[in-house]
């Protein structure tokens, strides 16, 4: 079996190397590591950086199941619509076999860490600020029950949220459960009158009349009706307050997103330095990540890189979205044609938020679980390893422009799960930012 270093070996390429080995801890805003983490937990690591575009793929036939043995031929790799060289190609199987074609000899890089702590290292990441109580109490019970009847002795589980880790790398399930029990939602948004949700918010500043006249229409009903949507003074008073508080939710929002996709990368930072199997489970409902398109494609850069395989878990299940449903809201519309504007709403805003997800866990390899109350059985899927292929190649221009890929396979059927695209940035000169 080779090693994670031996792998990483083969995508070093002509370009840079800087090879860094000493003790590595996943910083976070709140609190840092215990330094007392147990002693199983790897302290050395060999960090890598280069300017080869490195996509990870996944090829599944008409039953959905991996396509096993395929060969750098196999693919062809577009850049832009232009076909680029695969200068480096990897295939692992879930057996945890590899096959590998090295285009060029590679310089030797530090002795990885000693194979006696090598194995499973799983990361749970829960976010914790845009969950709701009862999606984290029922995805923390799963958690438990799961972990409880599936960790083996050699595997390594940590908990992290966006503000904290809660429990570093263990096989310790008592150590496991403490971290669990610690997890309690971290809302920062307030709720208004009207309650605006993040995705109509960005629609108001973004001029659409649809997600105002909902707004204005739940505004008219606020302070017990004192406010009547008949007055055009009054309306257009409600307008402007409206405008005001939704750029304020946008801007919260924003901050919001931010904090998930750097905590998410600090993650993966702090992930990529355990040797063996590496897998982050990314458990959210989702969140807008459309105006974070950069630190989003940066973040699956890294996670491709390091070998570490994002999956996704939504602990929401099978919700109902509709919002006369929702017992929480004090306001739900009577007007039909308001009933109408506000489920096309949220029926997007659902659609955008999970987005991020999808996006994630396609770029890196990794499993979309969604739509299921068996949360217990969706970490199973997601826990297990993946069978993926690793292209790549030099980009044509660092130009700092989003560069849109396209695979194709030269003679095989499937489908085929990969990144979208890539900013065209140095990622020596973006690190220092």
């Amino acid at each position: 079996m080779r090693s994670q270093s031996a792998k990483l070996r083969r995508f070093v390429g002509r370009w840079m190397v800087i090879v860094t080995v000493g003790s590595v801890s996943f910083v976070s805003p709140a609190q840092s590591p215990d330094p007392r983490a147990e002693q199983d937990a790897p302290q050395v690591g060999v960090r890598i950086e280069s300017n080869l575009v490195v996509v990870r793929v996944v090829v599944l036939d008409a039953q959905g199941r991996p396509i096993e043995n395929l060969k750098k031929k196999d693919f062809r790799l577009f850049d832009r619509g232009k076909e680029q060289s695969i200068w480096e190609f990897e295939a692992l199987a879930s057996s945890l076999s590899s096959n590998s074609e090295t285009i060029r000899p590679q310089p030797r890089l530090a002795s990885p860490p000693s194979q006696a702590t090598s194995g499973k290292f799983l990361a749970l990441y829960f976010d914790d600020l845009n969950s709701s109580d009862g999606d984290l109490i029922q995805v923390r019970d799963a958690a438990d029950h799961y972990l409880d009847a599936n960790l083996q002795p050699q595997d390594r589980v940590a908990i992290f949220t966006s503000k904290q880790m809660l429990s570093d790398f263990t096989s310790d399930h008592t150590k496991i459960r403490e971290g669990l029990s610690k997890l309690h939602v971290s809302t920062t948004l307030a709720h208004y009158c009207p309650d605006l949700s993040d995705y109509q918010a960005v629609q108001i500043t973004e001029g659409s009349e649809e997600a105002l006249g909902v707004a204005t229409d739940e505004a008219a009903h606020c302070d017990m009706g004192v406010l009547q949507s008949g007055q055009s003074g009054q309306q257009d008073f409600l307008k402007v307050m409206i405008r005001a508080l939704a750029q304020n939710i946008v801007n919260q929002g924003d901050t919001q997103s931010r904090t998930n996709l750097h905590q998410l990368e600090e993650t993966v930072k702090y992930v990529s330095q355990m040797p063996g199997e590496r897998t982050l489970i990314l458990v959210s409902p989702g969140f807008l990540s459309q105006r974070e398109q950069f630190q989003l494609d940066r973040l699956i850069d890294r996670a491709l890189r390091a070998q570490v395989v994002i999956s996704a878990l939504d602990p929401k299940g099978l919700a109902t979205l509709m919002r006369e449903g929702d017992t929480t809201r004090s306001y739900i519309p009577i007007n039909p044609k308001m009933i109408e504007d506000a489920r096309h709403m949220d029926s997007r805003r659902e659609s955008a938020a999970t987005a991020v997800l999808a996006d994630v866990a396609e770029g890196t390899g990794g499993e979309f679980f969604r739509n299921s109350n068996d949360l217990k059985a969706g970490l199973g899927a997601l826990a297990g390893p993946p069978t993926y292929y690793i292209l790549a190649f030099v980009p044509p221009k660092l130009d700092g422009k989003f560069h849109k890929l396209e695979i194709k396979l030269t003679r095989s059927k499937g489908t085929l799960r990969t990144r979208r695209g890539y900013f065209a940035v140095n990622s020596a000169a973006d690190e220092t930012h």
